[in-house]
């Protein structure tokens, strides 16, 4: 169930499978759109910012420039 511990468990698990680099990065994605998709269920601001932007950090470890701009943006403001 959606809640603000089970989106940020997916958080760090996606944070965690990016330092290892065992997954995908569109697995790594998923995950991330998952909890940002349950944090604006729940219309939990912190949460979705800092699934947000995990998801900018991933697009700048990719040199997606543009998109980890977008993202890191978004998950400022």
């Amino acid at each position: 169930p959606a809640s603000r511990v089970s989106i940020y468990a997916r958080v760090n698990f996606a944070q965690s499978l990016m330092k290892i680099g065992s997954a995908s990065t569109p697995n790594i994605i998923q995950v991330l759109e998952t909890a940002i998709n349950q944090s604006r269920t729940l219309q939990d601001q912190r949460a979705e910012s800092y699934a947000v932007g995990t998801l900018g950090t991933l697009y700048e470890n990719l040199k997606d420039w543009s998109n980890a701009k977008k993202f890191t943006t978004t998950a400022l403001s």
